[in-house]
């Protein structure tokens, strides 16, 4: 199979400030790969779109540990002892989202839904005619 992007060229298009969606649970199906080739570039303040923060210096855990990232949006974070302590020192913004409303979230902005965000999870908005 032809490989379409080295990992290194696959994060050069990631930026500063950028958004970052990482699948896994954990350090089972994550992108360790990818994520090892992130620590190399120069992106920071990301936000970090995952399940969980990976454990201590591990998966996500290395992005956290080298400053790159600014905020986790996710549903599991309290496995990785780094990630409280980040947040607890103001370090971290952490967004809980329950799992089942994260996964239905992104399922639903992939295919455009309109959402708005309200506290802990996403919420479909339907306009009607007439309706205010």
């Amino acid at each position: 199979m032809k490989k379409l992007l080295t990992p290194e060229e696959a994060v050069k298009k990631i930026q500063t400030g950028d958004t970052v969606l990482v699948g896994g649970f954990g350090l089972s199906g994550s992108p360790l790969t990818l994520i090892d080739s992130l620590l190399e570039h120069d992106a920071k303040e990301l936000t970090v779109v995952s399940n969980n923060l990976g454990e201590e210096g591990r998966g996500l855990g290395k992005l956290l540990i080298s400053n790159q990232l600014k905020k986790a949006i996710g549903s599991y974070f309290t496995t990785n002892r780094d990630a409280v302590k980040a947040w607890a020192a103001n370090k971290l913004e952490i967004e809980l989202i329950p799992q089942g409303t994260l996964a239905e979230s992104l399922s639903r902005r992939s295919r455009n839904c309109r959402l708005f965000h309200k506290n802990c999870s996403w919420y479909k908005v339907s306009r009607r005619k007439g309706s205010s």
